[in-house]
């Protein structure tokens, strides 16, 4: 980068061309001539419409570039459609037929516009295996936009790209007359806010700079997705639908005199939707089916029994002035308990309305969603799980979900077991397959119930890991644990690749982001790193509390302010988890407070009793810095632990 002008950046690539454009123009040269510049015609204008732009018309070609990929997808729509009007009244031998593909990846750009590289090679090779007349498109466009549009998607197929490493796992995006009604996806309409897409790709972007030398990950397995080689759709292939709770988000209320403020109101509703949509452990009611409650007093029982819901989102929109007030709860739509609730409060004369609108969606969709969100904290609640290794696979899930609250070796074993239990009964189930692999990973990570016999438990983890991703290719919570497997393999290629698909997948989820960011400042990046913390946070008040001891003992403590770390360290409250008390006792070493420092340090012999002398091994599963560890002796010697000297040589 420093040696050129060009710009890496995250982008949705559009390549298109004509099928047939040889035989065309040795039929008719100038008539071929003249559809093609009114067809490229139909492109600058729908491009344009949707954010993009133009790059390059050499030959029979259009490229394009968008700042996300619904604009692209919705571009190409438009196109598809038009040049389909066009052709009505054309002859078929005569008809101009455009092959388009779509892409979300990494490109370079020069400083005249032009692009180039793996996003681009991508895009073309999408475009190549499009039908004519139809559009290509790669998991990665997949993944942001199944269940946001109004189409289906069928996968076409694994392909190898030239220059790039990884195969492309390429889908035909459909609509309703391409497709047997017995195997249309059920698929949420959704009119997708540019700002709530370009968010996904701003927050990707960023990461795609960082990691300018991404490395590649191993191809995911193949998946057949063609029956008889006719275009239908596979039904294995397709994702079933959330287990868990369903919440409906009901038309927030305009209680502003004004009717046109009637505009933002509706479109927070559909932007929170949207953003809770991204999660996968619960399920979300279209804003559609939602849309006939507007204005009206029904009691929420009567709601919940037709949607078939279990919580409901309502919301209020006050303007006054140059200010406005959104009020936001959710209730238990059975007993009416209030789940959560927040006020937000902004100032129109120094925000952006659809600035403000986003952001407000955003937070929101971070406190709710995932498995530390209120819903999930909430549904687990009502359903009362309980400490016994035979649940139910769903009710496992769940247990998993509130494993990262405690982290002791004994709720580890309780979850590592019940989930062995759900995936030998429910072996399709890839949520099961996906937090399995978390435990896995952490009988090397936290040296928790190891069996001393059989698979390494990191190749155990990696291949449920790639079980989840397999079976769920568009869920963020495999992409995750497969980054976190490549992780503690110090695989940092193959960790980058996958924590950023993560992130792409749903940049609000506030568990992935700040694992991803945790897991970077590690690897040495600090700075960086805790900045996806930091945002995680502010998204998120009622994140768990080892946010908090990431941010004080792997950013303060290892910045030598100790106060700060202590500080941090004393907003959490988990007792019995190995690394607060080891982050308590260093800190107060540190601080010279050894009555302090001695009570903690007893509490952390009683959990490990042998960590003077496995203490360095332990936190080499995380720390890669072998200076860094020898700060935290240095931090347990003053509190009053026997480490014995090895100067810090690794095995």
């Amino acid at each position: 980068m420093a040696e050129t002008d060009d710009k890496l950046r995250l982008a949705a690539v559009l390549a298109a061309d004509v099928a047939g454009f040889t035989r065309l123009m040795a039929d008719d040269e100038r008539a071929t001539m003249a559809a093609l510049e009114a067809a490229r015609a139909v492109f600058r204008e729908h491009v344009a419409v949707n954010s993009g732009r133009v790059v390059d018309t050499a030959g029979d070609s259009v490229l394009a570039v968008f700042e996300n990929a619904a604009g692209a997808v919705l571009a190409a729509l438009a196109v598809q459609k038009k040049l389909d009007q066009i052709n009505e009244d054309v002859s078929e031998t005569r008809r101009m037929l455009f092959r388009v593909g779509v892409h979300l990846g990494d490109i370079n750009e020069k400083p005249d516009g032009t692009i180039y590289g793996d996003g681009v090679n991508v895009a073309a090779r999408l475009e190549s295996l499009a039908k004519p007349g139809r559009i290509a498109v790669s998991d990665t466009v997949f993944g942001t936009l199944r269940g946001r549009m109004d189409v289906g998607f069928i996968h076409i197929g694994d392909h190898k790209v030239k220059n790039v490493a990884e195969p492309v796992r390429a889908y035909q995006v459909t609509t309703e007359d391409d497709v047997p009604v017995e195997v249309k996806r059920a698929i949420s309409p959704k009119s997708l806010g540019a700002v709530a897409a370009a968010s996904v790709a701003a927050m990707g972007a960023a990461i795609v700079i960082w990691w300018s030398d991404l490395g590649v990950d191993e191809p995911a397995p193949p998946q057949t997705s063609l029956i008889d080689g006719e275009q239908h759709a596979d039904l294995s292939a397709v994702p079933p639908l959330p287990e868990g709770p369903k919440i409906a988000v009901l038309p927030f209320e305009n209680l502003s005199d004004d009717p046109s403020r009637e505009i933002f109101s509706n479109g927070l509703t559909e932007d929170i939707s949207l953003a809770l949509s991204k999660f996968q452990n619960f399920f979300v009611i279209a804003p559609q089916s939602t849309a006939r409650y507007k204005g009206r007093s029904v009691d929420l029982s009567v709601i919940g029994d037709e949607l078939g819901i279990d919580y409901v989102l309502l919301g209020s929109v006050r303007h006054e002035h140059e200010r406005i007030r959104i009020t936001v709860k959710v209730l238990n739509v059975q007993d009416q308990t209030q789940v959560w609730g927040d006020t937000y409060d902004r100032d129109l004369s120094t925000h952006d309305i659809f600035a403000i609108q986003d952001d407000i969606a955003d937070n929101i969709a971070s406190r709710l969603g995932g498995e530390t969100g209120q819903i999930s904290r909430a549904h687990r609640a009502t359903l009362g799980v309980s400490a016994q290794d035979d649940l139910e696979a769903y009710a496992c899930v769940l247990r998993a979900h509130g494993f990262y609250d405690k982290i002791t070796e004994e709720e580890h074993g309780i979850v590592r077991g019940c989930l062995e239990n759900a995936v030998a009964k429910n072996p399709d189930f890839a949520e099961a397959w996906a937090w399995l692999a978390y435990m896995y990973r952490d009988e090397v990570a936290h040296g928790f119930n190891t069996r001393g016999d059989g698979e390494p438990p990191l190749d155990r983890a990696l291949a449920a890991a790639r079980k989840a991703v397999t079976l769920a290719p568009s869920d963020q919570l495999g992409y995750d644990v497969l980054a976190s497997v490549y992780f503690a393999r110090r695989e940092m290629d193959l960790f980058k690749v996958e924590a950023l698909k993560a992130i792409e997948l749903n940049p609000n989820s506030s568990r992935t982001v700040a694992w991803m960011g945790s897991m970077i400042a590690l690897a040495g990046d600090w700075e960086y790193g805790i900045q996806w913390l930091r945002r995680t946070m502010a998204l998120n008040p009622y994140h768990p509390g080892w946010y908090q001891i990431v941010l004080g003992y792997y950013y303060y403590f290892h910045k030598r302010d100790f106060r700060q770390a202590l500080e941090e360290f004393q907003k959490v409250n988990m007792p019995g988890f190995l690394l607060w008390h080891m982050s308590l006792a260093m800190t107060y070493g540190q601080l010279g407070r050894p009555q302090d420092a001695r009570a903690e340090l007893d509490r952390l012999i009683e959990i490990v009793p042998d960590i003077a002398e496995t203490y360095r091994d332990h936190q080499r599963q995380w720390i890669w810095s072998e200076d860094e560890i020898e700060l935290g002796v240095e931090g347990l010697r003053k509190a009053g632990l026997d480490i014995p000297d090895t100067s810090g040589a690794s095995d």
